[in-house]
């Protein structure tokens, strides 16, 4: 429908993996584009796929915090790093096996799943290591504070958004997103290199000159890689966070 055009002009429905979806012709982008938060939400349309209030993603609504890219104390903690893996898993099985009942049975059959036990369990250990953390930050003075993504957040909260229950689901909610999308990228990357291998050789001799040239694998030696960069962009446009084969 598409790529005939037949749809070009109007509206239509596609039923996705999880969803039903409106696509709108492009028409419409700036229309869109200046309607105000209250009348379209990108984080509201997020936490009501994900089911928010049964995988604890609801906190999104509420919260301003942007996409930032930082480091914790906790990142050598294997526990913590289980735990933030494991939240990510839990979120999207609660929400699979709820996503199909009707939303009458969803509170009724929720404290029986047992991925609702173990999130429950994973936000427990995730409190016991961010609470004494998060504590020892708001006891720290300003100009001894490390500049992490902890740090931002707790300087930038405001009113109830400075409890810290509230900063564990942000640093939570921020590990699912970097972790599944990182994940995907990456996957979706060797599956298209197998299915194209062509390209491997290119992207090997680009990579290892780089390195070479840069000492190693850092930021300075990736940003003189554009073919690799090119790679990716494009097998992240073939195969996006919405699509499912």
């Amino acid at each position: 429908m598409c790529s005939t055009g037949q749809f070009k002009e109007s509206a239509f429905v596609i039923q996705t993996a999880d969803m039903e979806r409106v696509v709108l012709s492009n028409k419409y982008l700036e229309e869109l584009r200046a309607l105000p938060e209250d009348e379209l939400s990108l984080r509201i349309a997020m936490a009501e796929r994900h089911l928010g209030p049964y995988t604890t993603l609801d906190m999104i609504k509420e919260s301003h915090l942007q996409n930032t890219i930082c480091r914790v104390q906790l990142t050598q903690n294997l526990e913590w790093l289980e735990t933030s893996v494991g939240y990510t898993q839990e979120v999207f099985q609660v929400a699979a096996a709820l996503r199909d009942r009707h939303w009458i049975l969803r509170p009724i059959l929720y404290p029986f799943l047992a991925s609702r036990k173990r999130l429950k369990h994973r936000l427990q250990v995730a409190e016991s290591h961010i609470f004494p953390l998060i504590q020892s930050r708001l006891e720290c003075a300003a100009d001894e504070a490390p500049s992490d993504l902890l740090q931002w957040m707790i300087n930038a909260a405001e009113g109830d958004d400075r409890a810290p229950a509230k900063h564990l689901q942000k640093l939570l909610f921020l590990c699912m997103a970097s972790i599944h999308t990182s994940t995907a990228t990456l996957c979706h990357a060797l599956f298209d290199i197998c299915a194209m291998p062509t390209v491997l050789v290119p992207l090997r001799e680009e990579i290892l000159g780089a390195m070479q040239e840069g000492h190693g694998l850092t930021l300075a030696a990736i940003n003189t890689m554009p073919l690799l960069d090119s790679f990716l962009k494009e097998s992240q446009r073939l195969n996006h966070p919405g699509s499912r084969e």
